[in-house]
């Protein structure tokens, strides 16, 4: 059996920053880094996720990673999440039912959007959502892979790039 007690204390510590940063400025992407398509659908995402966003950029920066492909990623990685008025109580709803079972999460998830379960199917789905979306809004495949797998874990395919924006995701 898995133990998902430092998953769970994570989530718990990502709650209690996302209450405190509902008080503070906005962060925004670096101007011009997006092209206008992608930056475009960067504005849909709801204020948290954008922050989120910028922050995994920064951290990735941070760590010396220069690749635009990976940056463009960092910030559209949750772009699959947008327009589903997704709360905080979705958010850590699913983490409880993950911890208690990640199949019941998958069952009570359903793509009918307007279903008070739509955003728990957004959650789960985001990464596939978010790479279609990239793509049509002109993204490079590269890009579109790392969105893909960013919340893929434990694969012998990620290279050093993905697994730096799957850490730079959990730990921003």
């Amino acid at each position: 059996m898995v133990n998902k007690a430092p998953l769970i204390a994570q989530r718990v510590r990502q709650f209690f920053q996302a209450l405190k940063q509902g008080a503070e400025k906005s962060e925004e992407a670096p101007a011009g880094f997006l092209k206008p398509k992608p930056r475009a659908l960067f504005q849909t995402m709801a204020p948290r996720d954008r922050r989120h966003s910028v922050k995994v950029l920064w951290r990735l920066w941070e760590w010396g990673y220069r690749d635009r492909d990976l940056l463009e990623a960092a910030l559209l990685h949750d772009i699959g999440k947008a327009g589903g008025r997704i709360r905080l109580w979705h958010r850590v709803a699913l983490v409880l039912l993950q911890g208690i079972s990640g199949h019941l999460a998958e069952r009570i998830a359903l793509n009918q959007p307007g279903s008070w379960c739509y955003p728990f199917y957004l959650l789960l789905a985001h990464a596939e959502r978010g790479a279609r979306l990239a793509r049509e809004a002109g993204c490079s495949p590269e890009t579109v892979a790392f969105i893909r797998a960013h919340h893929r874990r434990g694969s012998p395919q990620d290279n050093d790039e993905v697994r730096a924006l799957q850490r730079a995701d959990r730990l921003s």
